[in-house]
């Protein structure tokens, strides 16, 4: 028989399970206990050396209740290298606190003032982990994938150049959730917000995509519909931009939902806004044609809330060309 054999079929149990899920409102001295029987050494010896998923996922969740997250047995690189090699074993549920686990780990990890006192991961360790948990990026359970691709920004985060990469790579996997036809509205909408702030954080990585983000006016929930056209006018650059201001003008005249209409008549004006600084390289002819174009439509529109909107969409404009021509006059003295 092997050892411990006997304690590893009560901790595949269900009976285990329930006596587990109450242990985490044990009493100080109750713990005391646990640890003095052996049953933690034991407990700790499956989580490390057993072959089973189960045994392990039910192993990792029983030091997790009765010890906290935070545990100091969880902030181990080695074991969070070994739970991500099996995280495909394990349930939705087990995989999702591995995943909390290991990015917790690598937060710590990359604040070299952390209280305690954990080491930088070397780029072995990291490479090993993503390559572990790549196929966790195209989990159809939403909360997998983002778990697992705010890993990956961490891990990179300090390496610019796979950071972008990794941009490139979680893309098409977030693109996919928020638009598959068994996500709620709820849940796209989640995923919506996080590629709104994913687009801020690196637009270039999005301006071959804008189409993904073309409101659909019938089917989009106003939340989704906000996250959208906040996307549009961050992703906006001197080669999408005719496309997407004449997108964003087929929604200003969409006379049935004025809330909506306001919205993109203000991420146009954002557009006509955006500094040449900006990475879109947004030069002076692309942001007078959208500038040109808010006039036109002011002068046009019979509706008294988009003549109301384009009118402050051209002054902030005006206002912003002539804080440029001071600072270049600035530059100039200087």
């Amino acid at each position: 028989m092997r050892p411990f054999s006997h304690l590893r079929c009560a901790v595949g149990t269900p009976h285990f399970q329930r006596r587990r899920s109450s242990s985490s409102s044990s009493s100080e001295d109750d713990v005391n206990t646990f640890n003095d029987s052996g049953i933690l050494e034991t407990v700790e010896k499956l989580l490390l050396e057993d072959r089973d998923a189960n045994v392990v996922a039910n192993a990792l969740v029983t030091i997790v209740e009765i010890f906290g997250e935070s545990d100091a047995r969880l902030q181990n690189a080695a074991l969070l290298t070994a739970l991500t090699n099996k995280i495909r074993d394990f349930g939705e549920l087990s995989q999702h606190l591995v995943l909390k686990l290991t990015y917790n780990y690598a937060v710590l990890a990359n604040d070299a003032n952390n209280s305690k006192r954990i080491p930088s991961l070397p780029d072995d360790v990291k490479y090993q982990w993503m390559n572990s948990l790549e196929s966790r990026i195209s989990s159809p359970n939403t909360s997998i994938a983002l778990a697992t691709s705010r890993i990956f920004l961490e891990l990179t985060k300090n390496d610019p150049l796979t950071h972008q990469r990794v941009y490139e790579r979680i893309k098409p996997s977030l693109l996919t959730l928020a638009t598959a036809q068994t996500s709620g509205i709820e849940t796209s909408a989640v995923v919506w917000a996080h590629l709104k702030l994913l687009a801020y954080r690196a637009p270039i990585a999005f301006v071959t995509d804008y189409k993904s983000f073309y409101v659909r006016v019938n089917a989009d929930s106003f939340e989704i519909k906000r996250c959208k056209l906040r996307t549009l006018s961050l992703i906006t650059d001197a080669q999408n931009c005719a496309n997407i201001v004449e997108e964003l003008f087929e929604y200003v005249n969409d006379v049935q939902d004025e809330q909506f209409a306001r919205l993109a008549m203000k991420a146009i004006g954002r557009v006509a806004r955006k500094k040449k600084e900006s990475f879109a390289m947004m030069n002076a002819e692309k942001r007078l044609m959208v500038t040109k174009k808010i006039c036109e439509l002011f002068l046009e529109t019979s509706v008294p809330s988009v003549k109301a909107d384009s009118l402050i969409e051209i002054g902030l404009c005006l206002r912003q060309c002539s804080s440029n021509e001071e600072d270049e006059e600035d530059e100039e003295d200087e």
